[in-house]
Order: structure tokens, then sequence, then C-alpha cells
């Protein structure tokens, strides 16, 4: 299980990193005036080429036109090479350590694969952090244990804050569940003890 949690926190930092490049990236386009969202299918391919200074064809140039900023600068340039191929070398290790991750994942956690908007990764990330989940006597002790059994407010659950205690200090857990927890408020309740 310590290898499990030591996986699933390492994808958890790559993840971060990812998020940080592409923050960057974006950066660099909307100082030179570009609108493009560019981590689409469609426009990923422009901003490589602005990053190596290729020529867009017509077609490009007519459809994004409106999206179009000034020509980068050389530095501008690249940056923007560096930060894609930052990018591309993250988006590969992250999907080694996914590939290292489906190795560790026991039976238990594949059980949570059953539950609507939980992958094998979320599920591995799960269990690294709560365990075996019959050791907690209910469902509410073990949110409280994530760190996300919130306060009620108006007699609805607010998942909104973490709790200073157990393992809410690791942001992979609490952000997993948020998505979930917000649109079915009683999901720890679903999950019953093996």
């Amino acid at each position: 299980m310590q290898e499990l949690r030591e996986m699933t926190r390492h994808r958890e930092g790559l993840v971060e990193r990812k998020t940080q490049v592409k923050n960057e990236i974006r950066k660099v386009l909307e100082t030179a005036g570009y609108k493009l969202p560019p981590f689409e299918k469609k426009t990923k391919e422009i901003v490589r080429k602005l990053a190596t200074d290729e020529k867009l064809t017509d077609e490009e140039i007519k459809e994004y036109s409106k999206l179009l900023g000034r020509k980068l600068t050389r530095i501008e340039a690249f940056i923007l090479k560096q930060l894609l191929d930052l990018l591309n070398i993250i988006e590969e290790q992250i999907k080694e350590v996914e590939n290292e991750i489906m190795k560790f994942l026991p039976e238990e956690a594949v059980e949570l694969t059953k539950i609507p908007g939980i992958g094998p990764i979320s599920a591995a990330t799960i269990y690294a952090e709560l365990g075996d989940v019959s050791r907690f006597e209910s469902s509410k002790q073990a949110a409280s244990y994530a760190g996300v059994s919130g306060l009620s407010r108006a007699g609805r659950p607010n998942f909104t804050t973490v709790s200073s205690r157990g393992i809410s200090t690791y942001p992979a857990f609490y952000s997993l569940l948020q998505g979930p927890l917000r649109t079915r408020p009683n999901l720890m309740a679903s999950i019953k003890p093996c």
C-alpha cells in the first residue's frame, strides 16, 4: 500500500506541474495577443507552428484570424517551444506512472471503480489514502478521516472546506471527491465496508 500511495502522490505532483506548464504556455500566448485555446486538438498544431516559426496555412489563418495575435518574438517562440517540450515530457511521465499504478491496483480498489465517476487512477488514489474501508465503523467516519465530511449549512452538507485532520493535507484525495460529492451528497454512504 505504501508503494501505491507513493505512486499516486507522485502522479498528483506531475499533474500539478502539467497545469503550471499549461498556464505558462497560455501566458506566453496571451502576452502576444493570442486568444487560441492552446490545448484543443485543432489549435495544438497552430501553437506548435508558432513555437517553431513555421508558417501557418492559409486555411488556418482564415479559420483562426480573430484568435491570432502578433508574431512571437524570437525569445517568446523559444520559451514556447521549451514549454511545449516540457509539457510532452510531463505527459509521458504521467502515462508511465499511471501504467505503474495499474500494476499495484488491488482488488479492493477495483471495487471503487463501480462508483460512477471513479476510474482506476482515482480508485487507486482513494484506496492508497483510505486503505481498507472496513476499519471504519461508518461512512461518516471514513469521510471525516478523508477530511471531506464538511460542516452542515441549512441541513445540506458543505464540501467546500477541508478539515485540518486526517489526510486532508493531501489535495489529491479531496479534489477527487469534489465532483462526485457535489452531485451526489450521499456518495460516502454508498461505500460499504468490504
